[in-house]
């Protein structure tokens, strides 16, 4: 090793040592963990999780809505993503999941008498569909599904998602069908926004969008989400696979790296998830053929980097925060193996700093320039699958209850939970994004909720901002482009899917819950 790469494998052990000196092992082993992870263990680590929501939510409400997201450390609130109390969007789905359902309803009819979207602002169409029209759309679907709020405000929820979602269809006004990043809501694009766009900001609609369509009748969602997709496939290379950015006017890459990470994540994602979810057969083969030469190209152990889209070459030996779903995503195809190797990677570099920067080299178990830990979900959200596919492997649960003292102990603050600056000096970010309710604590609180709605009910889908979709919508199969069948999807490798083959709907039966 060079001088430089020793020294840096030095400081990386010394920080493993002095983890392990202050709380134990790095890694754990699934024995035990099955023997020494109770029942009593799950509840406390659960009624943690809903105590740090209620904390983070009561002072969102208090401090900062109907601004879109909380600034813990000077307790007030500021716009992100287009001045919609977005996180307040956000979190609807999360109340019913741990169990305030009065709040929810309060929630809802805060949403329906505050939102308004014929606004003069420019907004990510990207963002603004995962966080809001999926957020809405979550909240229409489950409160339709609880008989919660009354039939006209649930069918306000649906107009509001359908209201901003027509506002983000001229994005996709291009010769290929590839979107813009931006538009405003109430003038369509702007005259100087750019047409490089980044490959997940351009596919990750196919959920969303197929929802509408199926909800209103109105076919233009799917179809701009679907010429999306098709549209950057057929720019893919002869390896079949994708730049990070490309511009949408021709088509043309902008950016040769593939990635699973940042720029690409969702849009793996939401292939696998469209092909569920609407039992798409061309979405299934593009995502087994994607998936596929991720493995080859892309893999190297158990950790994934980025490599030139054109050659397979290597460019880079970093890993970041946001390729922590791919287990998640393995786990919902059936590649459970691989699925655990790389969680327990993942893991390592969380129990080295307690929580994981936003891109770290993984030679050296250090992180680089991007040290930020901005409260993300990812690697909460592979645990959850995990801890679904292997229900007995308690590996999967001491892990989640790691990571819920690790925030306790770095992010909580008087008004909130904060981000972090910096995992090595552990300088507080004054930013909550509302993400940290949508999915960090949601999937944190599911791993250990083996008796919610969530398990008990079934058949859902879940968005990349975590907002959950029930199976039983309808005319589900309608996209269905050929005799394919979905439901069978494996990637190439044993093991059982999530999905189950009987999609009959279940009842859903009265549970208990208490109030904020």
């Amino acid at each position: 090793l060079a001088k430089g790469d020793m020294r840096q494998r030095c400081c990386a052990l010394l920080v493993t040592l002095i983890a392990v000196a202050c709380g134990g092992r790095v890694a754990t082993t699934a024995l035990e963990d099955a023997l020494s992870f109770s029942t009593v263990d799950a509840a406390r680590a659960r009624d943690s999780v809903r105590a740090m929501f209620t904390h983070s939510y009561s002072s969102y409400m208090k401090y900062a809505f109907p601004k879109d997201e909380l600034q813990p450390l000077s307790c007030t609130g500021h716009d992100t993503w287009g001045s919609c109390a977005l996180t307040l969007i956000d979190s609807l789905d999360t109340l019913l999941v741990m169990g305030y359902r009065d709040e929810f309803v309060h929630a809802a009819r805060s949403v329906l008498q505050t939102v308004n979207f014929n606004r003069d602002k420019n907004v990510s169409i990207f963002e603004t569909n995962i966080r809001v029209v999926g957020g809405l759309l979550s909240a229409h679907l489950l409160s339709s599904q609880f008989s919660l709020l009354t039939e006209d405000e649930r069918a306000q929820l649906l107009g509001l998602a359908v209201d901003v979602a027509k506002r983000l269809l001229p994005a996709f006004d291009t010769p290929t069908g590839l979107p813009y990043g931006t538009v405003n809501l109430r003038h369509g694009v702007p005259p100087e926004e750019t047409p490089i766009v980044c490959t997940a900001c351009a596919s990750s609609f196919s959920l969303e969008f197929g929802i509408l369509s199926l909800l209103t009748g109105d076919q233009r969602f799917e179809q701009v989400a679907r010429r999306a997709v098709r549209g950057l496939w057929s720019a893919r290379s002869d390896l079949n696979l994708l730049g990070n950015h490309i511009n949408c006017s021709n088509a043309r890459w902008s950016a040769s790296d593939a990635t699973i990470g940042s720029s690409m994540d969702s849009f793996y994602e939401y292939l696998l998830k469209a092909s569920i979810l609407f039992n798409d057969a061309e979405y299934q083969q593009l995502f087994l053929d994607a998936y596929a030469a991720a493995i080859k190209h892309l893999k190297q152990g158990d950790w994934y980097t980025s490599a030139n889209m054109h050659s397979g070459s290597p460019s880079s030996r970093a890993s970041e925060a946001l390729m922590a779903f791919w287990p998640g995503m393995q786990v919902l195809c059936g590649d459970v193996k691989q699925a655990a190797a790389t969680a327990e990677s993942f893991f390592l570099i969380w129990r080295i700093f307690d929580m994981m920067p936003e891109s770290f080299d993984f030679v050296a178990l250090m992180p680089t320039r991007q040290r930020a830990y901005p409260l993300r979900p990812e690697l909460a959200e592979s645990l959850y699958y995990l801890s679904r596919a292997q229900p007995q492997n308690m590996t999967w649960r001491r892990m989640a209850a790691y990571m819920v003292d690790s925030l306790e102990r770095t992010t909580r603050y008087s008004c909130g939970h904060h981000g972090i600056n910096d995992v090595l000096t552990r300088a507080p970010l004054d930013r909550m994004d509302s993400y940290f309710l949508a999915e960090t604590l949601k999937y944190l609180y599911l791993v250990f909720d083996d008796h919610g709605w969530v398990d008990r009910f079934g058949d859902y889908v879940f968005n990349t901002e975590g907002h959950i979709f029930p199976f039983r919508l309808p005319g589900r199969n309608a996209f269905t482009t050929d005799d394919g069948n979905a439901r069978g999807l494996r990637c190439g490798v044993s093991g059982a899917m999530l999905v189950p083959d009987n999609m009959t709907p279940k009842a859903p039966a009265d549970t208990p819950h208490a109030e904020l």
